[in-house]
């Protein structure tokens, strides 16, 4: 059979009809010999697969055949056969030798019997033959010459895993081409590697089995050098990726592992060299070498700029590319003056900004190297068309800057606009916040309810104005200065806003004026003439004063008042209708801070910094000059209704509040009655102008009339309060604590409110008034004074009586260890001397005697009591 079917592809190929001769190793006049097989298995064997039950073949004296074994399993194998495509079971029991020794791809003798179980072709009788005795193929006597029209894949000995993996040789014979597969391993040389288009010379070997034909013993003869081509990568995937070729308007594909270089550094935009293998009926890129950017070029762009107008914008759908990469298009007038039209893509624009019908354009003509195919490139907006548009246009300020975009603060509208940085015009700025920019105004495609910001041209500083400023310049009289910000934390400050009155075209008005709107070196006061511009909001149409500017001043006014609060460096003034109360700084006292004490009444003017109304030259006056009054005599039993506002930083209105007792014994009901009549109190209404007053205290006080208003006020106020006493319990620098304890604490006192500022130690007794502090909600002693002189301590007092001063008299402490020097050594390093002691006849104190003779005895200590 085998013959037979060399014969069919010898007449195929056109070779000789004589069967090239099969070259086996060892003898050619190699006979079978016959050797004696055991009918059954051995006893041994056990574990049959599908042959578990093993029959006895049929006595069997045909020829024999050579086989290679391809499989071995528990108890039997199956063989190849060599000269046709047939594959035989065996038995272990029919191999004459040692199983062991026997292994896939050795080469076999055997002969063909029968199952008699089956009824099937098994091998029986096997030996083992030589290496190399058995050969699956016949090689020709003839070499032919041939060229490699696609190159094997070369996998370092492995075999092909599948067609794709094998390379092709092409020869022509009788006018006819063939073609042959090979793989690397039929390549004579190690390092001989084949390119397409190599002419190399061969056999052809053919299989005994399946009369396949095939190249084998492969030489290269002349090398070719393959093409090379150039792209750029154009997409790229987990481990492949396709390259976008200069010579044809098509991708062809590549596997990483033919990147010559570092495959993390590739990106897409790429420019490559490669060159080209057929594989598996596709082509492929191999041999791929990174280029120098720029190097690879599809497209000739012309150096004329060419103007024209858009005649269809790019659509750009939310969420997906659209189908035609240049779907633009732009009409224009060529050389000749022929209308026409060119399309342009995404890329094709200077920047991402959006391109509305009608625009004026630039542009440069790019013919593509490939296919002669013009497009429009490097497409800038002209400022005209802004104009020719009839577009209107915004001004801004840029506001808010994030990654990639922001909001612009507009003139003329009161919401900020979202805008894309791709929708600045100018590709070079460097966008940052105050950034001053014109615009237009666009619906968002995704989102029609959101407005856009886009077109976007930068300006230069101090072109954009939230406001239009009259050019004239008016003159009024400021009516109103900006109101100082209120103290309170529970109530909304008023607007800090002045007002100027001015008259213009016989017309009185009235206009507001900011004081940062002030030139800074003016310093208004009321009544002060002023010159200003008028400004008007572009947004709601407000009205302003800007540019203020005092021409000229009023009289300055001196005005009279309390010494209200004094700290550190500052302190308030309390105005000379007792409702507010004015800032000052010690600088501004005239002699030193030392000689102003609370209610101390002076005179000042006035001066504003900023917002904030401040007291400068200030003077101290004689007492009764500042807001005379008439005192009442009679005294009046009542309570605080409302403290000044220095005892309770909350409330709003500065003045305290008073009012008389009703009921028997003082009695206040804690609360107002509609016919309670009510008095307003000072810091000049107290009698000790370092009292606390607390709402609900219950006081002592007089009526004053003042002149030339007859408005009454609280005077002459005395606090009647409960006295406590107790004694000290603990000092520290500047506050101490008493006995008194309250919610189980003990009452806390500072050494400022101690009466004529005496020094108090623990043990002492003390008289004092409870104060709350309306801010903390903590209780504090408050008016502290010391009851009775220090006594000395009774252990003091029995050391004294125990003393002897006598002549005769010994001290009576005895020295066990001398005491250490600052470096750590022993004693003192000066000498002791004598000294004599200290005599005055005149004193008769024992003690200062006692200690004068202790001086004379121990070296003379100095330092006597008195």
């Amino acid at each position: 059979m085998a013959s037979q079917q060399w014969k069919v592809n010898q007449g195929f190929l056109g070779l000789s009809q004589t069967p090239p001769k099969t070259f086996i190793v060892g003898s050619p006049t190699y006979q079978p010999t016959t050797i004696p097989f055991p009918q059954s298995p051995p006893k041994s064997s056990a574990g049959f697969n599908c042959h578990s039950v093993y029959s006895p073949p049929s006595p069997s004296n045909g020829p024999r055949e050579t086989g290679i074994i391809e499989k071995l399993l528990q108890s039997y194998g199956f063989v190849q056969c060599c000269d046709r495509a047939d594959r035989l079971f065996f038995h272990f029991s029919q191999f004459n030798g040692e199983i062991e020794q026997l292994k896939i791809g050795d080469g076999v003798e055997f002969e063909q019997g029968t199952d008699r179980r089956t009824n099937k072709p098994i091998a029986v009788k096997i030996l083992k033959l030589p290496p190399g005795a058995v050969a699956t193929e016949v090689l020709s006597d003839e070499c032919y010459l041939g060229d490699i029209t696609v190159e094997p894949k070369y996998t370092q000995g492995k075999v092909p895993a599948s067609n794709s993996d094998l390379g092709r040789v092409t020869f022509e014979r009788s006018g006819e081409c063939f073609f042959l597969p090979f793989t690397v391993d039929d390549i004579i040389g190690a390092n001989t590697l084949l390119h397409q288009g190599d002419q190399v010379s061969f056999r052809i070997a053919t299989d005994k089995r399946t009369g396949a034909i095939r190249a084998r013993e492969i030489q290269l003869v002349r090398a070719t050098t393959p093409p090379k081509f150039l792209g750029i990568i154009a997409s790229i995937k987990d481990n492949f990726g396709f390259i976008e070729r200069a010579d044809s308007i098509k991708q062809i594909f590549f596997h990483y592992s033919e990147y010559h270089s570092d495959v993390k550094e590739m990106k897409i935009g790429d420019n490559v060299e490669f060159k080209i293998q057929t594989r598996n009926g596709k082509d492929v890129a191999v041999d791929i070498i990174p280029l120098p950017l720029g190097t690879v070029l599809f497209e000739e762009i012309l150096p004329k700029r060419l103007k024209g107008r858009i005649s269809q914008p790019l659509i750009r759908p939310p969420g997906r590319r659209p189908s035609d990469p240049c779907p633009g298009r732009i009409s224009y007038s060529d050389e000749s003056g022929k209308m026409g039209e060119i399309m342009f893509g995404d890329r094709d624009q200077s920047g991402d900004w959006t391109l509305f019908n009608d625009d004026l354009v630039e542009f440069n003509l790019a013919v593509d190297k490939r296919d002669a195919m013009k497009r429009a490139t490097n497409i800038e907006l002209l400022t005209e068309s802004f104009i020719v548009r009839h577009e209107k246009r915004e001004q801004g300020v840029a506001q808010t800057l994030k990654d990639g975009f922001g909001f612009i603060k507009c003139c003329e509208r009161d919401t900020r606009l979202f805008f894309h940085y791709s929708e600045l015009l100018s590709k070079t700025h460097e966008l940052q916040n105050g950034d001053e920019l014109e615009f237009t105004v666009f619906e968002d495609p995704g989102n029609v309810e959101r407005l856009l910001a886009v077109r976007i041209k930068v300006l230069s500083k101090n072109t954009v104005c939230f406001h239009d400023i009259s050019k004239e310049r008016y003159r009024g009289n400021v009516a109103r200065l900006p109101r100082r910000l209120t103290r309170s934390r529970d109530v909304v400050p008023e607007p800090d806003q002045g007002i100027v009155s001015y008259t213009h075209s016989g017309d009185n008005h009235s206009i507001s004026f900011l004081m940062k709107d002030v030139e800074p070196r003016s310093q208004l006061g009321v009544g002060d003439q002023v010159e200003f511009n008028i400004s008007v909001s572009k947004r709601n149409g407000v009205q302003q004063a800007i540019d203020v500017v005092a021409v000229s001043r009023c009289p300055e006014e001196r005005r009279g008042g309390f010494i209200a609060t004094i700290k550190e460096s500052f302190g308030f003034i309390e105005t000379s209708t007792h409702d507010k109360e004015i800032f000052f700084h010690f600088s501004e006292l005239e002699g030193q801070p030392g000689d102003f004490q609370l209610g101390d009444e002076v005179e000042y003017n006035l001066s504003y910094r900023g917002i904030k109304v401040c007291a400068e030259k200030i003077k101290k006056v004689t007492q009764g000059t500042v807001a005379p009054e008439t005192l009442k005599s009679e005294i009046q039993d009542g309570y605080v209704v409302r403290p000044l506002r220095g005892i309770d930083p909350m409330q709003e209105e500065y003045s305290g509040l008073v009012a008389v007792s009703r009921g028997e014994n003082g009695d206040t009901g804690n609360t107002i009655a509609a016919d309670d009549k009510v008095y307003p109190y000072g810091i000049s209404s107290l009698a000790d102008k370092h009292e606390f007053l607390q709402k609900n205290d219950l006081i002592q006080f007089q009526i004053t009339v003042i002149d030339g208003t007859s408005d009454e006020r609280a005077a002459n106020i005395v606090a009647v309060r409960k006295k406590l006493r107790a004694k000290v319990d603990g000092m520290k620098e500047e506050f101490g604590f008493l006995t008194y304890e309250i919610e189980g604490k003990k009452l806390f006192f500072h050494m400022s409110e101690v009466v004529d500022s005496v020094s108090l130690h623990p043990g002492d007794e003390v008289e004092f008034v409870l104060m709350l502090n309306q801010k903390s909600g903590k209780h504090s002693a408050c008016r502290v004074k010391r009851l009775s002189e220090r006594e000395r301590p009774n252990h003091l007092i029995h050391r004294l009586r125990a003393i002897s001063v006598g002549n005769d008299a010994r001290p009576r402490l005895t020295i066990v260890r001398q005491p250490h020097g600052p470096d750590g050594t022993r004693g003192f390093f000066r000498k002791r001397t004598q000294s004599e002691p200290i005599q005055n006849p005149a004193s008769n104190n024992p003690l200062q005697s006692f200690f004068r003779k202790q001086s004379s005895e121990n070296g003379g200590i100095h330092n006597i009591p008195e």
